[in-house]
């Protein structure tokens, strides 16, 4: 799972500012949201490759839009 996370895991952390308490614990802050990177948009979408899902209700529409003209052409000839 570490080399499917590993680049987003990478950003995040440059966001991290690293700090130290009076006891000398580390602490991290985040300048940024984890959800930022962490997301269904940069997990999930990419590994299920769905870019030709995607396109299908314009195809289609498209083949719609060009068969009422094709029919509106052969039943006005």
């Amino acid at each position: 799972m570490e080399h499917l996370l590993g680049p987003l895991w990478s950003a995040y952390a440059r966001s991290l500012i690293k700090t130290q308490d009076t006891s000398g614990q580390i602490l991290l802050h985040s300048t940024t949201e984890a959800r930022w990177y962490f997301n269904e948009n940069t997990i999930i979408v990419p590994r299920l490759h769905t870019g030709f899902f995607n396109i299908i209700p314009g195809v289609f529409t498209g083949f719609g839009i060009l068969g009422t003209f094709v029919g509106l052409t052969l039943g006005l000839g």
